[in-house]
């Protein structure tokens, strides 16, 4: 490895592009294309350039007391465009969480940067897809999610949403630019966490 990827960083693909060989790869939430130096029988990665969306709204999550006192979050907790990660959630996954929420009443819960059931902060009620958009909303129904609540209201800017999510089918994969991509199909969402908007994994 080159200095630059000794940390951990996961290989996505490799490719050949015009008449080079580049690496797909993402290390501390970031994708990389990097190109591949083959010299003497030695394999050296090479600088990487980062992929990078070219434009991105913020999206911030509206949070309101009700009239019974609870908080109450509506916000947009992931979309369907590559991710840090250098995979897709496709819009066929957001509807598999809506569905299966739907036909079983098992919706997701809120809880502090995946951290588990100890820090839980709410409870979703309500799912739905606009566009590449998956919407939720809920109760933040624990002393921590009262917490978080007023720290989203104080930062609206500072904190965004990750979700957490089980695949219930492989991935499929789509070529985009010569480099292919896993896209997640199908999926229960157990979680939805919250995070600092640079730490979170959707755009």
């Amino acid at each position: 490895y080159a200095y630059a990827w000794e940390r951990q960083a996961h290989i996505h693909d490799v490719q050949i592009i015009d008449d080079g060989i580049y690496v797909m790869l993402s290390e501390q939430g970031r994708l990389y294309r990097v190109p591949v130096v083959v010299d003497g029988g030695q394999v050296i990665l090479g600088q990487g350039e980062q992929v990078r969306v070219r434009s991105v709204e913020p999206m911030v999550t509206r949070v309101w007391r009700q009239s019974d006192g609870q908080y109450r979050w509506l916000g947009i907790s992931a979309t369907s465009v590559l991710n840090r990660a250098g995979e897709i959630d496709s819009t066929a996954l957001i509807d598999s969480f809506i569905e299966h929420a739907e036909r079983t009443g098992e919706y997701p819960i809120r809880m502090f940067y995946h951290a588990g059931e100890a820090y839980r902060t709410g409870q979703v009620d309500f799912l739905a897809r606009d566009g590449y958009c998956y919407v939720t909303s809920g109760i933040y129904d624990t002393p921590l999610g009262e917490i978080e609540a007023r720290a989203r209201l104080a930062e609206p800017e500072y904190w965004g949403d990750s979700i957490g999510y089980i695949p219930t089918k492989p991935p499929e994969f789509i070529e985009a630019g010569g480099v292919k991509l896993p896209v997640y199909i199908e999926g229960i969402n157990r979680e939805i966490s919250t995070v600092p908007v640079e730490d979170a994994c959707n755009w």
